[in-house]
């Protein structure tokens, strides 16, 4: 599938006001085009935005009259989205947030509304949006064939918690979560009291695996986010979100997702747990460490909210691999619940892609990526050899990567 992509980079220029970049690509374009020149600024008031904290809607539309309150920033978002429907492509929209501009992580952007209509702008198919990261690790994002994918669930629920005001995991509901969202994909689990190390995590994770999805109680202490793994003993082991994060980069094969799960409670008086705002501080962390896609949800999402989200997201996940088309469409199941915005994309993948299909596709399924093969001969991108007998012998060699 084919991609229009717009970015919109955000730079800090003092308290509370932004500079933004756009660049926007066609489908089959090696050019960028920059749209609404140097001076588009933006003023986000973040006071504002946190008296309509525990109001999405609210939010969502106070955040939208800051951001599109440019008319050259709104003028050029039309003529983008225009350009994509033009091509019959979706548009792949990337906020790239500079370390400038840091505190813009905190927003929830994923609240947007349309800036032409009343209603949530990030559930629409046809409109991709992730946040988008550059890493300091230079080594290439291979892809996996789809058929080798592998996810490792880790459940971490200390015996001691209570010590800490966190409420037990409910370890059965969130492995059957995580299994019903996962199915199709093969999975190995550390939910046993005491397997949850961070020695163990990163020990596993060596054997190769594409996914990791990880529910920890966690919280933020001097704006540092820290996880609540377990020791051997089966008792609390406090984590810096950093060296979480560092431990990941050494590692020869990251994952390709790595999804921060909202723990869920096994129903004690205690507080429920809610996470802080920690695992979206750890998302961008993990991305600039070199994973190339991670889930975190931004607040204390329902468990009926994880029960309609996550088996659609692994659903649309293995029909193509897209990570960010996969994500827009799990929050439109659940677009009536009030906390839809939560899952947050942090993404350094310009493709969007986890995985591929080697050679032509499945070969259960017909030659279904016939329309892509002739526009790369049209482009002179790829060269046909044709052999003799059954179309199994016919082969087409692309001069590029998949």
């Amino acid at each position: 599938m084919e991609f229009a992509d717009l970015e919109i980079g955000l730079h800090r220029r003092s308290e509370g006001h932004y500079g933004i970049e756009l660049r926007f690509m066609q489908p089959g374009s090696d050019a960028d085009i920059r749209l609404g020149g140097d001076a588009i600024s933006v003023a986000i008031n973040h006071a504002q935005l946190l008296e309509h904290q525990a109001d999405p809607i609210a939010y969502g539309k106070t955040l939208s009259e800051h951001l599109f309150a440019s008319a050259d920033l709104r003028s050029a978002f039309a003529q983008s989205r225009a350009s994509a429907a033009t091509l019959d492509v979706p548009l792949r929209v990337r906020f790239f947030i500079a370390p400038s501009a840091s505190e813009l992580h905190s927003v929830r952007w994923e609240t947007l509304r349309d800036p032409d209509e009343d209603r949530l702008l990030l559930t629409d198919e046809r409109l991709l949006f992730s946040r988008y990261l550059a890493a300091g690790d230079w080594r290439p994002v291979r892809l996996r064939p789809k058929a080798d994918l592998r996810a490792l669930i880790v459940i971490a629920n200390p015996s001691d918690l209570a010590k800490y005001r966190f409420a037990p995991v409910d370890v059965p509901g969130e492995l059957e979560r995580a299994r019903a969202g996962l199915g199709g994909i093969a999975i190995s689990e550390l939910a046993e009291q005491g397997s949850a190390t961070l020695n163990k995590i990163m020990a596993t994770l060596r054997d190769g695996y594409d996914i990791l999805y990880l529910a920890a109680h966690g919280a933020i202490v001097n704006g540092e986010p820290w996880i609540w793994l377990e020791n051997e003993a089966g008792t609390v082991e406090r984590t810096q979100g950093s060296e979480f994060a560092q431990r990941i980069r050494e590692l020869e094969q990251r994952p390709r997702l790595v999804v921060l799960a909202s723990c869920q409670s096994a129903g004690s008086d205690l507080t429920n747990g809610a996470d802080g705002g920690f695992l979206s501080a750890l998302g961008p962390r993990l991305a600039e460490a070199g994973v190339p896609a991670v889930i975190a949800m931004q607040g204390n999402i329902s468990m009926e909210s994880v029960a309609g989200f996550t088996p659609v997201l692994f659903k649309e996940l293995l029909r193509d691999g897209q990570i960010d088309r996969a994500l827009a469409v799990a929050r439109g199941a659940i677009r009536n619940n009030g906390d839809s915005w939560m899952p947050a994309l942090f993404m350094r993948l310009r493709s969007g892609r986890i995985w591929y299909v080697p050679g032509f596709g499945d070969e259960k399924q017909t030659f279904e990526k016939w329309p892509s093969l002739v526009r790369s001969l049209k482009r002179g991108q790829c060269t046909p050899i044709l052999g003799p007998n059954s179309p199994k012998a016919s082969s087409a060699r692309l001069n590029r990567s998949p």
